[in-house]
């Protein structure tokens, strides 16, 4: 039994496809740049489906579940639609993003 719950976990972690990567999204306006905090994020996928919806926190960090591949990142900020495109590969590492 043991080793059968051992092989379905190391099966089940080799074939998920979903990664959480790891954003701090900016604004950069001029000369400075503000982080986006305690906003709330869409990423979009090329269809135009919003793919997850979660929040930066205060510092403007954000993990976003998602299967590898290119996305949009959507948040309201500074009265308007902010974008930045993203690539979803599995790393852990933070990663900076400026919204436009």
């Amino acid at each position: 039994m043991r080793i059968i719950l051992i092989t379905l976990t190391t099966v089940f972690v080799l074939t998920s496809s979903v990664f959480a990567d790891k954003f701090q999204i900016k604004y950069q306006s001029g000369g400075s740049s503000q982080t986006v905090a305690n906003t709330p994020v869409d990423l979009v996928d090329g269809s135009g489906k919003v793919v997850v919806r979660s929040r930066t926190d205060s510092y403007g960090r954000v993990n976003l579940p998602a299967s590898n591949g290119n996305y949009t990142i959507k948040v309201n900020f500074k009265n308007g639609r902010k974008t930045a495109s993203v690539v979803i590969s599995g790393n852990q590492s933070l990663k900076e993003v400026y919204v436009k």
